[in-house]
């Protein structure tokens, strides 16, 4: 498993923010800290692992796999670990890999998105840098790749060519996989409670 310090570091060397013997310092680490973070988030709102039904509760409620569950008053909203599809013999499952559920509280001005990672949901906004990366069993080489990108136009150095195509790959990759896994089908669009 790659942390994501480990993946900011690999990508601060690839993007030539620093030197391929260096470690970034904790101001940098911090920096890419933030940046790996907005380049999930910006998957999510991107569709990458497909498009989010919205839904709006004000009453506890379990979320289902590709909601956006907007909420006010605070109630609890679960994200599970093990489905039941109605449509299977209520055979219990596993979420798919690279779901996603985002939980939107008015109240407390707060956006928690969580991304299904093979074992377990992973909070893109409560990520620190010495968590597994999210997405690394993708190829820790193309996830810093995307990030080396992402870093580079922050600390403002070019991209190489092969830098591009590693991050086009990666990014094919995960959309050809949430396309396959993430075949969740919300019976409407939008939902009230």
């Amino acid at each position: 498993m790659t942390t994501c310090a480990e993946v900011i570091a690999f990508a601060m060397r690839r993007a030539r923010v620093i030197e391929p013997s260096s470690s970034p310092t904790t101001e940098e680490e911090a920096d890419g800290m933030i940046v790996l973070q907005d380049l999930y988030s910006s998957w999510v709102a991107n569709g990458i692992f497909g498009p989010l039904t919205q839904v709006y509760k004000t009453e506890d409620y379990t979320a289902k796999e590709g909601e956006r569950v907007t909420t006010t008053g605070s109630p609890t909203i679960t994200v599970p670990d093990v489905y039941t599809d109605n449509d299977v013999l209520d055979t219990p499952r596993t979420p798919y890999d690279l779901s996603v559920v985002q939980v939107a509280d008015t109240v407390a001005d707060t956006v928690n998105t969580y991304i299904y990672d093979r074992t377990q949901w992973v909070d893109i906004e409560g990520l620190v840098k010495t968590d597994n990366a999210p997405l690394e069993g993708f190829g820790v080489g193309g996830l810093g790749a995307c990030l080396a990108f992402e870093l580079g136009e922050f600390f403002g150095s070019s991209a190489s060519p092969g830098l591009i195509r590693a991050r086009n790959r990666f990014i094919g990759a995960l959309r050809t996989t949430s396309g396959r896994a993430c075949h969740v089908e919300p019976t409407e669009n939008t939902d009230y409670a």
